[in-house]
């Protein structure tokens, strides 16, 4: 019997989506793709994803240096997008000195994300907002909503606090957006002529002329699998390489912070050369992209 050392998170909130490429894409281009689409992918490389059972040892399923073991806790939900194409309405935020582009998702919302009440947004104010400021800003404050029949985007306000475009204090029903517009933000009981705002964003919308590099990644017909999770606390195990997987996880999610499981399920994460073409995966493995604040 031997102790490996490694390491461990648990996963309460994942999505999963299914991409159409080119079999010659490489990894580099997919992760570039969607540190575009989503402002929560973390950067760098994409992991690959291998599932393994709970009756499973460490010792039974090719465990390497620098694996990691994720535990999900939640089931996944179905994440879509369709592929943008010349002709198309694209949209962009820059907050700062940050940009984030729509990417073919068609629907956006703007907020804070909220990980003990599994609420996640697109576009996540922490980090943007002061913190002493955040409390003035809804978990979701507007949303993005692109009509593909009519080939625009409009905006809407959904939580409590005040949403101005441009001039215009948006309330209870949609604005079509044209071009260029300024998005501001303001406290519940701001007077936006007079207050400071809590976050200007500039949102473009632009006719595809000529899709760009990672755009031109998908226009394809290889499918690949690709999963996100929110992450929590990285945690360092040491444990015996015939004690069961399972265990390991429940023991953790114990730990951690007793949870009802729901779905639990085991993958071990694995680094994938940036340099890999998306065709050298086999039928049973999985990129996936951890998000992160």
């Amino acid at each position: 019997m031997s102790v490996v050392k490694f390491t461990a998170t648990l996963v309460a909130e994942s999505s999963s989506t299914l991409i159409s490429t080119v079999s010659y894409a490489a990894v580099a281009q997919v992760t570039d793709f969607l540190a575009q689409q989503d402002t929560r992918a973390t950067a760098g490389t994409l992991e690959l994803a291998r599932s393994v059972e709970p009756q499973q040892c460490l010792q039974d399923v090719d465990f390497q240096a620098g694996d990691r073991l994720v535990i999900f806790t939640q089931a996944l939900r179905a994440e879509s997008f369709a592929p943008l194409r010349p002709g198309d309405k694209a949209l962009r935020l820059t907050i700062g000195a940050k940009e984030i582009s729509a990417n073919g998702k068609q629907t956006l919302v703007i907020g804070k994300s909220d990980e003990k009440q599994q609420l996640l947004v697109d576009v996540d104010l922490r980090g943007v907002v002061p913190d002493r400021s955040l409390d003035f800003i809804s978990r979701q404050s507007v949303q993005l909503v692109f009509d593909a029949y009519a080939q625009g985007w409009s905006l809407v306000k959904l939580g409590q606090t005040r949403v101005v475009l441009d001039d215009l204090e948006v309330l209870g029903s949609p604005v079509a957006l044209n071009t260029h517009h300024t998005l501001r933000l303001y406290r519940a009981n701001d007077q936006p002529a007079t207050s400071r705002p809590l976050v200007e964003i500039r949102l473009l919308v632009e006719t595809v002329r000529a899709l760009t590099e990672a755009q031109q990644m998908l226009v394809g017909s290889y499918p690949v699998p690709i999963m996100l999770g929110w992450e929590g606390e990285l945690h360092t195990l040491r444990a015996s390489t015939n004690l069961p997987l399972g265990q390991i996880g429940t023991s953790l999610i114990q730990y951690v912070q007793p949870v009802t499981i729901s779905d639990m399920r085991l993958y071990l994460m694995r680094l994938i050369p940036p340099q890999t073409r998306v065709s050298a995966l086999k039928a049973t493995e999985q990129l996936y992209a951890a998000r992160r604040v």
